[in-house]
């Protein structure tokens, strides 16, 4: 909605012509998501939870990302960090209400363990 493209590659790319950030990055819900960074686009699974409500899991994507990011520090590898970012959403999912199931980094650890 904000660049007026279809589709999300698209969009993306739009959005990193116009704002020149490192990288851009779209949720895709149970698909997991989507980040442009240097023109390549990186796709990183979604995590397979029982499902009981997705309200807030945006929210604690963007936590388990900067969460990811900050304890790899610069060598951390972007598919890396979506990937915690991904596991700590899909979790998220698992109680009713944004906040209730968020998960504890041991949780996340042992679903990414899992995979």
């Amino acid at each position: 909605a904000c660049t007026g493209v279809s589709g999300v590659g698209a969009a993306m790319t739009a959005l990193a012509r116009r704002f020149q950030p490192a990288l851009v990055c779209a949720t895709l819900g149970q698909e997991g998501s989507l980040a442009l960074v240097g023109g390549t686009e990186i796709r990183t699974s979604g995590f397979r939870v029982p499902v009981v409500d997705t309200t807030g899991a945006g929210d604690v994507f963007r936590g388990g990302f900067i969460a990811a990011w900050l304890a790899g520090g610069d060598r951390t590898r972007v598919e890396d960090v979506l990937t915690y970012a991904n596991a700590v959403a899909a979790l998220k999912c698992r109680a009713l209400g944004a906040r209730t199931a968020i998960p504890r980094p041991g949780e996340v650890e042992l679903l990414l363990a899992t995979k």
